[in-house]
C-alpha cells in the first residue's frame, strides 16, 4: 500500500473497441505528467484483442535524466505479482460473479474461434480446418486476464483495488470509452466479450464502492470521458455516491480528454493550496470544485483551435449534491405542463401550448439525433412563447436553479453546441423508450413528473392518420394512440440513416465565449473567414 496522497486519479480505459489507439495516446499524455507531487495516476486498459490481457498501470514520469523512454518501460503494474487477478479484499468477495464473467468471455472466444474455422474451411484445406476446430473445442488462450469493461463488477474491482492500495484525501474516477446518455447497451462498450453498462449498473458499481471509502465519503469527481453523459438522469442515479459529475452533453472527439493539461492543473492546484486555506473555504470553493471547473475550461481550451476543422465541443461540471433539488424543480415544471395540456376548459390555450412546445422542442439545443435537449435552453425557448402563469413561474425557477446551483461551470467551443448550458434531459419526438422508466429519475410507470409529461406530449402532439374512404375511423383514432402495438420506424441517432443534428437549423457561427483564453484571436480569425469585418 502506498502512503496516503492528496489525490488518487483512477482512469478506466474501456478500449476494447475502436478506441484502442486513443486509449494508448491518452496514456502517453498522462505519462508526460506522471504520478508524484501528491497525485497517484492509476489506469486500467483493456485493448481490442482477445489474446491481449487487461493491464493496470501506475503511471510514472517520462522524463528521467533528460531521456524520454517508451511508454511500456515507464509504467509499473500495480500488483506485485504482475498479475491482473490480484484484487482488493473487498473485490475477492465477488469471485462468483467474476467466474461467471470469465465463463461468458470463454464462450464468446470459443464462438469467435468457430467463426474463424468456418472461414478457413471455405478457402483452405481440410487439415487446416480440422486443426482450428480441434483448438476451438478447448478453452481458448484468452486467459483469465481479459475483462468485460462493460461489467459493473470489473469497474468495481478496479476502483476498489485503487482505494485500498492508493489511499488519498480526494478521489477522482474517469471513465473513458463510449457513452450514450440514458440509452442502454453502449456505455463503456466492450467487444470481446461483448458487453456494456446500463446506468443502473453504473450506480451499482459505486454503491459497492461507497462503504470502502469510509466516513460517509463520496467520490469527489466522476469524469465521463465519453459522449452524451452530462444528463439530469445520470446525475440523479449517482446521488449520494459522487459529489461532482463532469461530462459532455454532446458527442465528444475520439481523442477524448486532454490529460496532460488536466493533470498538470491538478498538481498546480495542490501546490497552491494549503490545508489551512482549504479548511477555511466554503463548500463550492473547495479544491474539488475548483479542480472540476478547471477541467471544464482546460478541455474546451484544448479544442478551441479545432473550429478550423469544423469541430464543436461542450463540457460541464454538475453539482450532484444538488440533483434531488433539480428533480423537484423539473417535476414542478413538468406538472405545470401536464396540467395545461389536459385542461379541457381552456381548449384554445391547450392547442397554443402544444404548438409552443413543438416549436420550442424544434428550436432547442439537442443531442443524439434529437433524443436529448439542453434543459435550460428548452425552458428558455418555451418561455419566450408561453406566458401561462404556472408554466412561466416553474420554468423560470428551474432555469435559475440550473444556472446558480446545479451547473458549476459550462463551456463550449464552436457553433454547433453553443446553446449548451450544462445539463441535458431525455426528450424524444414520437415515443418514450420502455427502458427509460427503469431510471430513478422517472419511476417505473411514467405516472409522475417528467416521465408523465413525455408520455402525454408524445401522444397529444402526434399527427392524426390521413382520412381514407371506407376506413374504420374509430380504429384509426385508437391506433394512433396505442403506439406500443405497432412497429416503429428506426430511431434517429449515430447508427440510424438520418444525420445527427444538434438543432433543426443550427447557427453556423459562434463568438468564442469567456472560457476560451485565446478568444480575441479566434474571434478575429472567424471574422475574416466569414467576412464579418
Amino acid at each position: 500500500m502506498a502512503a496516503p496522497a492528496e489525490w488518487t486519479v483512477m482512469i478506466y480505459l474501456a478500449g476494447d473497441n475502436n478506441l484502442t489507439d486513443a486509449s494508448v495516446y491518452a496514456m502517453t499524455e498522462m505519462k508526460k505528467v506522471g504520478s508524484g507531487d501528491g497525485v497517484n495516476i492509476i489506469t486500467q486498459f483493456d485493448p481490442k484483442d482477445y489474446y491481449l490481457p487487461t493491464h493496470r498501470y501506475h503511471i510514472g514520469r517520462e522524463d528521467d535524466g533528460g531521456q524520454v523512454r517508451p511508454l511500456a518501460r515507464d509504467i509499473i503494474d500495480t500488483s506485485e505479482a504482475g498479475s491482473f487477478t490480484e484484487e482488493s479484499a473487498s473485490a475477492r468477495n465477488h469471485e462468483n460473479v467474476r467466474r461467471a464473467a470469465r465463463r461468458r468471455a470463454r464462450e464468446a472466444a470459443i464462438e469467435e474461434a468457430r467463426k474463424v474455422a468456418r472461414t478457413i474451411a471455405v478457402a483452405g484445406t481440410e487439415s487446416v480446418q480440422e486443426t482450428v476446430l480441434l483448438e476451438s473445442e478447448d478453452e481458448p488462450s484468452i486467459g483469465a486476464n481479459d475483462t468485460d469493461t462493460g461489467s459493473p463488477v470489473t469497474l468495481y474491482n478496479f476502483m476498489s483495488t485503487c482505494v485500498e492500495m492508493f489511499p488519498a484525501k480526494h478521489y477522482m474516477v474517469i471513465l473513458a470509452g463510449h457513452g450514450s446518455g440514458t440509452n442502454r447497451d453502449f456505455l463503456l462498450k466492450d467487444e470481446s466479450p461483448a458487453g456494456s453498462l446500463t446506468i443502473n449498473e453504473l450506480k451499482r458499481a459505486f454503491e459497492e464502492l461507497s462503504p470502502e471509502l469510509g466516513d460517509n465519503r463520496k467520490i469527489d469527481i466522476l469524469g465521463m470521458d465519453t459522449c452524451l453523459m452530462s444528463m439530469a438522469e445520470v446525475a440523479y442515479e449517482l446521488r449520494g455516491l459522487v459529489k461532482i459529475l463532469i461530462g459532455s452533453e454532446s458527442y465528444s472527439p475520439v481523442s477524448g480528454w486532454p490529460y496532460e493539461p488536466i493533470l498538470r492543473m491538478l498538481k498546480d492546484e495542490i501546490a497552491s493550496t494549503t490545508q489551512e486555506e482549504e479548511a477555511a473555504l466554503d463548500e463550492t470553493r473547495r479544491i474539488e470544485f475548483r479542480v472540476a471547473r478547471a477541467i471544464v475550461k482546460a478541455y474546451v481550451n484544448f479544442y478551441a483551435d479545432y473550429w478550423l476543422g469544423g469541430l464543436s465541443v461542450d463540457q460541464s461540471a454538475l453539482n450532484v449534491d444538488a440533483v434531488e433539488e433539480l428533480k423537484a424543480y423539473v417535476d414542478e415544471f413538468a406538472g405545470a405542463l401536464s396540467a395545461a395540456l389536459n385542461d379541457e376548459v381552456a381548449a384554445d390555450q391547450t392547442r397554443r401550448l402544444r404548438d409552443d412546445l413543438i416549436l420550442a422542442h424544434w428550436e432547442a439545443q439537442s443531442y443524439n439525433g434529437e433524443l436529448f435537449v439542453d434543459l435550460f435552453d428548452f425552458c428558455d425557448c418555451l418561455l419566450k412563447r408561453q406566458r401561462d402563469g404556472r408554466i412561466f413561474e416553474a420554468g423560470t425557477q428551474l432555469m435559475r436553479f440550473i444556472e446558480r446551483a446545479f451547473v458549476l461551470k459550462s463551456c463550449y467551443s464552436g457553433p454547433i453546441y453553443q446553446y449548451s448550458y450544462g445539463v441535458s434531459i431525455y426528450f424524444p419526438w414520437s415515443s418514450v423508450e420502455d427502458d427509460y422508466g427503469k431510471l430513478d429519475f422517472i419511476g417505473k410507470k411514467l405516472e409522475t413528473g417528467w416521465g408523465k409529461f413525455l408520455k402525454e406530449y408524445t401522444s397529444l402532439t402526434r399527427r392524426e392518420p390521413r382520412p381514407v374512404e371506407r376506413a374504420d375511423q374509430n380504429f384509426l383514432l385508437k391506433a394512433n394512440r396505442d403506439i406500443g402495438r405497432f412497429r416503429q420506424t428506426q430511431g434517429r441517432g449515430p447508427e440510424g440513416q438520418n444525420p445527427v443534428r444538434s438543432m433543426r437549423n443550427p447557427p453556423i457561427y459562434a463568438e468564442p465565449e469567456a472560457c476560451i483564453d485565446a478568444g480575441e484571436e479566434l474571434s478575429r480569425g472567424l471574422q475574416r473567414i466569414f467576412n464579418l469585418q
